[in-house]
């Protein structure tokens, strides 16, 4: 974790004891998660509050873009059921990370994020957006 630590800092970026961070990137909050075993390195952010039910419309989209991880930049879309957040992660590997892949995920991570935000505050069914700092070091993904 000291190669992934290193990095980090050379984007600013200081992870805790826990292997977590919060920044901020084009006005998005986005937490840093290192998992336990010291392999991946998640990127995770709130981009939707569902209501209950889910308009049928928003569950096709998920759907649609989750297929092989094809509309969502491999990365995945996910409910936390206790808050009703929908969450957007992507998984990097560390052992593939060097400073040019991180901020080329990191950037790629916040445009589609950003897009879903967009995306889903204008649907037909209201949405809303999300606490800009939810889940802050509150969930571990491992």
């Amino acid at each position: 974790m000291t190669a992934l630590k290193d990095l980090l800092l050379k984007e600013g970026i200081e992870l805790d004891e826990t292997g977590y961070a919060g920044v901020a990137a084009k006005g998005l909050f986005v937490n840093l998660q290192c998992d336990a075993a010291g392999e991946s390195l998640y990127l995770y952010c709130s981009v939707a509050k569902l209501s209950d039910p889910v308009p049928q419309k928003i569950v096709r989209e998920i759907l649609r873009s989750g297929l092989l991880g094809l509309g969502t930049d491999g990365g995945h879309l996910g409910l936390h059921e206790a808050t009703r957040l929908l969450v957007y992660s992507l998984r990097l590997d560390i052992a593939s990370l060097n400073e040019t892949v991180f901020r080329n995920a990191l950037e790629s991570f916040t445009g589609r994020a950003l897009g879903y935000i967009e995306k889903w505050n204008k649907a037909e069914a209201p949405i809303e957006l999300p606490l800009p700092d939810m889940f802050s070091g509150g969930v571990v993904w491992g």
